[in-house]
């Protein structure tokens, strides 16, 4: 005597595509920020003798430096985190 036996459940579902995945996300990237004006740069022309924090250096001909101010016979440039005035005879502006 064979018995059969009624599956109850449901049949298997067929293989389905992966479930969507939600639309990408751009990503907001701020534009860069640009400076109001470029930098600009002094060159010493001769040897120039400036104290610093721990004494003495000289700042050799050809050294490039940012450009702070002008005050008449002297320029200030940036050196070690520092303001530094300098004659301006020794730099490249006139």
């Amino acid at each position: 005597m064979a018995l059969e036996v009624e599956n109850s459940e449901a049949p298997p579902a067929p293989p389905s595509a992966p479930a969507p995945s939600a639309p990408p996300r751009s990503a907001t990237i701020p534009p860069p920020q640009l400076s109001a004006a470029p930098q600009k740069f002094v060159t010493i022309t001769r040897a120039v003798t400036i104290k610093i924090p721990y004494g003495e250096t000289v700042l050799q001909p050809g050294t490039k430096l940012p450009f702070v101010s002008s005050d008449g016979a002297m320029v200030s440039v940036r050196y070690l985190d520092a303001i530094q005035s300098i004659p301006i005879s020794a730099t490249d502006l006139k």
